[in-house]
């Protein structure tokens, strides 16, 4: 609580020291009151563990719209949160296990954690039969805490909204503590992982995840296949494995862009931590990511992910009707111009090339179109918004992050994003032909690279007719893409001409 006030203290302060917001001492403070903030979160993280660290690296994940003080403080939580000793681990894999030795169930076991996080950490071992294993444990009092911590969050959430009646944050409070309590049954991360595995089996020499030991996880334990590889934003590991970051971004931005639009799955917490690369054993000199950490999904309906394709469709495309079609169908016709800004960081009709910083004309746009607008106004926006659209656009942000980290532009991913949406259009992952995928029918060699991966994705659309379909919607995608990127750029360089 104490820590609460101070950090709203001093926002409070700062807000009524200056009127300009857009001067430069503002400016400065600001960022000093952000370092401050960002400070007392990471010692409330490391001082009680649990879901404050949870909390923590949230926050780290909101790169690009939470200030940078506070995500490039609490990132160092994504896989270096405070761990504990393993005689304080020890007696979960005891009772979970019936045994009176971990070295009944592990011929080696490390003291050490390797990773660390908000509700467990990770240790190396080997199973009696030999395989190199990671264990995850979740930490003994973490259940037991969780109601006690959730009514201290949702307590101070109140107070916020209390004291600064444009924070109605309840609500925020409520949702992560429905999304966390998934978390805490190490099986349901084990199947998720399993099933996220079998629907990439077609490419698995491109996306995969880590093999279960089922005889060895419970619903505190959870071990799995130990996998030697750099995080997925390490540009300088990636390059000394031989692999192209280009090719990295290219697989990150068409799985998760896959899951969305074609599984109907959110992996909901994909930071830098959560996806390793390795070198592919099809292509050595081509990268194969793994995905860790499957205890966040959120598996969405067949006619939210088909409207979720549709909205895609309409940003890339700037399609407005569609774009209020969808919104209206989302049950916010009055937000429909928020998602350009929220998926794109553009406007909708704006004269910029899709992917680029907004302009000065749509920024001057921007303050006029909201110059009335009040944070309880954007508060109320975005508890009115289904939830998925929140979690979804959380995914996006923490992929873009890592995508621009390894030097790619946002066309590139917006790009990918359009390209599932179409084939999301067509496919359903509640068709049976899901269930009938086989290796003869799909390459498994790792030759899905992105210039047939749509190619073989088409193979699970189950009539032929969508198939032809599928490939002309795709065919005028790119074209529009490239008439509407091309006559941007003519207009500026017709411009440029003129005032030369």
């Amino acid at each position: 609580m104490a820590v609460g006030a101070s950090v709203a203290a001093d926002y409070a302060l700062l807000f009524r020291r200056f009127d300009d917001y857009t001067a430069d001492d503002y400016k400065a403070e600001r960022s000093g009151v952000h370092r401050r903030a960002a400070a007392w979160m990471l010692w409330l993280a490391r001082a009680h563990g649990g879901i404050y660290v949870k909390a923590a690296q949230h926050i780290a994940g909101l790169v690009y719209i939470v200030p940078a003080e506070l995500t490039d403080t609490l990132k160092v939580l994504q896989d270096r949160a405070p761990f504990r000793p393993l005689d304080a681990m020890r007696p979960v894999l005891l009772e979970d296990f019936a045994v009176a030795n971990v070295h009944d169930l592990f011929a080696e076991f490390s003291d050490l954690p390797i990773a660390a996080a908000s509700l467990a950490q990770v240790h190396r071992a080997v199973t009696r039969d030999g395989q190199e294993v990671a264990v995850k444990i979740q930490y003994p009092d973490v259940a037991r805490l969780f109601d006690v911590d959730m009514t201290t969050l949702q307590t101070l959430s109140s107070l916020i909204a209390a004291a600064f009646p444009d924070f109605q944050l309840e609500w925020v409070a409520k949702e992560f503590r429905k999304n966390l309590i998934q978390e805490f049954d190490f099986t349901n991360e084990a199947k998720n992982c399993e099933m996220t595995a079998a629907r990439f089996a077609y490419r698995a020499a491109d996306v995969r995840c880590p093999e279960i030991r089922w005889d060895l996880t419970s619903r505190r334990v959870l071990t799995m296949e130990f996998i030697h590889g750099v995080k997925v934003n390490n540009v300088p590991a990636i390059r000394s494995l031989g692999l192209d970051p280009a090719d990295v971004r290219s697989v990150l931005s068409q799985a998760f862009a896959e899951m969305i639009f074609c599984h109907g799955v959110l992996h909901c917490d994909p930071h830098p931590g959560n996806a390793f690369i390795v070198r592919s054993p099809a292509r050595p000199d081509k990268p194969q990511l793994v995905i860790l950490d499957h205890g966040l999904y959120r598996y969405i309906s067949d006619e939210f992910r088909l409207l979720y394709c549709q909205l895609w469709k309409a940003l890339v495309l700037g399609d407005v009707a569609l774009l209020r079609d969808v919104s209206a169908r989302l049950g916010v016709p009055q937000y429909a111009d928020y998602f350009p800004l929220i998926f794109t960081n553009r406007v909708m009709g704006s004269a910029s090339l899709l992917g680029e910083s907004v302009s000065k004309e749509d920024r001057a746009r921007l303050r006029q179109q909201f110059k009335d607008t009040t944070l309880a106004q954007v508060l109320v926006f975005l508890e009115s918004l289904p939830r998925e659209i929140l979690l979804a656009s959380r995914v996006s942000n923490l992929i873009r992050g890592i995508h621009q980290e390894l030097g790619g532009e946002n066309i590139e991913r917006f790009s990918d994003n359009a390209t599932y949406a179409i084939l999301g259009s067509y496919f359903s992952t509640s068709k049976p032909v899901r269930d009938a995928l086989t290796a003869e029918r799909l390459d498994t060699r790792g030759a899905a690279r992105s210039r047939v991966v749509a190619f073989q994705l088409t193979a699970r659309i189950d009539s032929f007719t969508d198939r032809i379909r599928f490939w002309r919607d795709l065919a005028w995608l790119r074209v529009r893409l490239w008439l509407g990127q091309s006559f941007v750029l003519t207009l500026r360089w017709l411009r440029s001409w003129n005032l030369a």
